[in-house]
């Protein structure tokens, strides 16, 4: 149980520091990176990826809501993504394939 002095206990520095050293390697994870491009954005629903071969893609709201989920495996090259039907907004979309994760801010009007 906490107390009012200290909280819920001291924080292990060392011990963070040690765990945080112990990870082997983390999945390659890239904010809007300037060789993957998600175009015309704004977009009038007919959105297009490209620089990256993408296996799953994720659109979420600016809520955070997961909006649509596809299986895009074996789609090679410029990827096509109708957004027709979805609310006029900011969305951001997840882009996956086995070697990286990126994510690109997607606006619909």
């Amino acid at each position: 149980e906490g107390s009012l002095e200290w909280g819920w206990g001291k924080v292990d520095a060392m011990a963070a520091v040690l765990a945080a050293a112990s990870f082997v390697s983390t999945r390659d994870v890239q904010a809007e990176p300037e060789d993957v491009v998600a175009y015309p954005n704004p977009t009038d629903g007919h959105l297009q990826v490209a620089g990256m071969d993408v296996d799953h893609v994720r659109m979420y709201s600016a809520k955070g809501a997961l909006v649509m989920e596809r299986d895009t495996r074996g789609i090679k090259g410029t990827l096509a993504l109708p957004l027709n039907g979805y609310p006029k907004g900011t969305y951001l979309l997840e882009l996956r394939n086995q070697h990286r994760v990126v994510y690109e801010r997607v606006v619909l009007h």
